[in-house]
């Protein structure tokens, strides 16, 4: 069973070691995270070997363990590189390419920058931190917002996009946050 809450994928999750269920030995250390934009769930965590190649986990097949530093693996990590480039062409990375994209709406009203990624480890549902100034992400100011919100992304613009009533969707606290996602996870 996983653990209840979220991680930080880039000061929590980024850089945790990636261990083999089976015989304990190190497969590598976490990269990333593949978030499924559609869906705002993860859908892959991605890791690099000591030899520098890079795999990824599919959510169920992974333990996030937040006090350890580790995540277990309990199922095939996928190895082809030409499935590895499919996967990596349909979702988005939450820290290489998410983190610190501008957030607008669809009607072009700027948010604020997305400064952090959550990952709420129960459902592996993303949730994205919102901050509009440097201040605010160096002091927990900002709000959160559920990852299934945002409608699109724009690599070339480096662009999250809400819908335009996105205020209706907005948390203030990550906790908020989290369990409004535990009782919408468990109602459908």
């Amino acid at each position: 069973m996983k653990e209840v809450g979220a991680v930080n994928i880039n000061t929590q999750l980024e850089g945790a070691v990636v261990l083999d269920a089976n015989t304990a030995s190190k497969l590598g250390n976490v990269t990333d995270v593949l978030i499924n934009l559609d869906k705002g769930v993860a859908m892959a965590l991605l890791f690099r070997t000591s030899s520098g190649a890079q795999y990824a986990l599919a959510p169920k097949d992974v333990h996030i363990h937040t006090e350890a530093n580790a995540v277990i693996a309990f199922g095939e990590p996928v190895t082809d590189p030409a499935e590895l480039r499919k996967m990596l062409e349909k979702g988005v990375q939450a820290q290489d390419e998410l983190v610190d994209s501008a957030v607008v709406t669809k009607d072009g009203r700027l948010l604020g920058r997305l400064s952090g990624v959550f990952l709420q480890t129960e459902t592996m549902r993303a949730i994205y931190h919102i901050t509009s100034s440097e201040w605010q992400r160096l002091f927990g100011g900002g709000f959160y917002l559920a990852g299934n919100v945002p409608c699109a992304y724009s690599r070339a613009g480096a662009r999250l996009i809400a819908p335009a009533d996105t205020r209706r969707h907005v948390f203030r606290s990550l906790a908020e946050s989290v369990e409004a996602q535990m009782q919408e996870a468990a109602a459908g």
